[in-house]
Formats: structure tokens, C-alpha cells, sequence
């Protein structure tokens, strides 16, 4: 949920496969503002298929925008 357009919290749930826990991945974006070129400088150097096998980023930031 974004509130003032910032990120206060997020969950993610699927039927996926991963050696993370998503739930870290989800610390990384509170606090940031729900803006695609914000989130892409914070997250540019995560590996996505650690949390989700075979998710890139830009497959990520598309799910999201």
C-alpha cells in the first residue's frame, strides 16, 4: 500500500519458486516512493531470481507499472 504516493507496505504472494525470502525484497522498497525510476536505481543490484526463479527486474518493475 502507497500512501502520499510512498511505499508503507507490501506482501507478495504466488504459486513460485525462490531461495530468498520475499519478504526481504519487500523491506527494500518501504519507504520508497512508488515510482519506477526509484525503484529501479534501488533494486538494480538485487539478483530477482534469488526471491523469484527467473524474474528479472525489468519483469518485475513491468508487473508493477
Amino acid at each position: 500500500m502507497a500512501k502520499d504516493g510512498i511505499i508503507k507496505n507490501i506482501a507478495f504472494y504466488g504459486d513460485f519458486f525462490g531461495n530468498r525470502e520475499l519478504s526481504e525484497l519487500g523491506e527494500k522498497l518501504v519507504g520508497l516512493h512508488f515510482e519506477n525510476g526509484e525503484l529501479k536505481v534501488a533494486l538494480e543490484k538485487l539478483d530477482f531470481s534469488e526471491y523469484i526463479y527467473n524474474l528479472t527486474m525489468k519483469d518485475f518493475l513491468e508487473l508493477l507499472f
